[in-house]
C-alpha cells in the first residue's frame, strides 16, 4: 500500500509490519464508518489508516519508551519534511533553517535541537563495556543514579549514629523506672500504653504517665545542657583570634 510505503523508513521497500498495521487502520474504519453523515468511506479511511500507522511508528521506533505529548507527535512526523523543504530559500545558513523549522514546529531554537537530539539516537545495549573503562566496567555500571547522593545518605548516617550515642548518655542519666517507663512509651514501636506499664510495676495509669513526664522533662534539660556547652563553646572559638589580636 501507498500509505504504508510512505511511513516506512525505507520509503522504496515495503513494509509486511507497516501494511498490516494499515490494514488494522482500514478495519477501525470499517467500523467506525457511517455512511449517513455524508463523507465518502476512502476518505475517512484514509484518516484511520494514517493514524494507526503513525502510532505504530511512534510506538516502534525506539526500544525506550518516552512521554508521547501532542508537541514531541508534531515534530517527530514533520520535521524532516521542513528540513527536506524543496521550497527553502537557497542558501540559507544553518542558523536561519533552524529558526524557519523551530517556527513552523512552534519551538524554541534551544527545543528544536533537544528533540533532534532525543530522534537521532539509536538504540543501544547498556550491557557493552564502556570503551572509557580501564577496569572493563559495562555502561550501566558507570551511569549515576540521579535519586542516589552518597555524599548526603552517609552524612545523615553520621548524624544518626551519633545522635543515638548521645541519646545513650542522656538516657543513662534517667533513673530506670523513668527511662524503661520513656524508651517504652515513645521510642518502642508499637508503644506500650500506660496501663500495661501501670501493670508492670503496680503503679496507676496516671503515676505512669508523670513519670513519663518527668522523665522526658530530664531529657530536655540533659540535652538542652550540652546543647548550651556546645554554643558557649562555639562562641570562645570564634572570639580568641580577636582575642590573639
Amino acid at each position: 500500500m501507498a500509505t504504508a510505503k510512505r511511513h516506512s523508513r525505507d520509503k522504496k521497500l515495503d513494509d509486511p509490519d507497516l501494511i498490516q498495521h494499515a490494514h488494522i487502520g482500514l478495519i477501525k474504519a470499517a467500523n467506525g464508518f457511517d455512511p449517513d453523515k455524508g463523507f465518502r468511506f476512502s476518505t475517512y479511511a484514509a484518516w484511520w489508516i494514517r493514524a494507526e500507522l503513525q502510532e505504530y511508528r511512534l510506538r516502534t521506533w525506539s526500544m525506550v519508551q518516552r512521554t508521547r505529548t501532542a508537541k514531541s507527535r508534531k515534530v517527530f512526523f514533520n520535521l524532516h519534511r521542513l528540513e527536506d523543504d524543496v521550497n527553502a530559500p537557497q542558501g540559507e545558513t544553518r542558523d536561519e533553517k533552524n529558526r524557519r523549522v523551530a517556527t513552523a514546529l512552534g519551538l524554541e531554537p534551544s527545543e528544536l535541537d533537544a528533540f533532534r537530539t532525543e530522534f537521532a539516537g539509536s538504540d543501544s545495549s547498556l550491557n557493552r563495556p564502556a570503551a572509557a573503562s580501564e577496569d572493563g566496567d559495562d555502561i550501566i555500571n558507570l551511569l549515576q543514579d540521579p535519586d542516589c547522593d552518597v555524599e548526603q545518605e552517609v552524612s545523615d548516617r553520621l548524624d544518626r549514629n551519633r545522635f543515638w550515642r548521645e541519646a545513650k548518655t542522656h538516657f543513662g542519666k534517667l533513673p530506670d523506672r523513668e527511662r524503661v517507663i520513656v524508651v517504652s512509651t515513645v521510642l518502642k514501636d508499637p508503644p506500650m500504653t500506660l496501663e500495661q506499664l501501670g501493670t508492670v510495676y503496680g503503679i496507676s495509669r496516671e503515676r505512669v504517665r508523670q513519670l513519663r513526664e518527668r522523665g522526658l522533662e530530664r531529657l530536655r534539660h540533659s540535652m538542652g545542657d550540652i546543647e548550651e556547652s556546645r554554643a558557649h563553646s562555639a562562641k570562645g572559638e570564634r572570639a580568641t583570634p580577636g582575642a590573639a589580636g
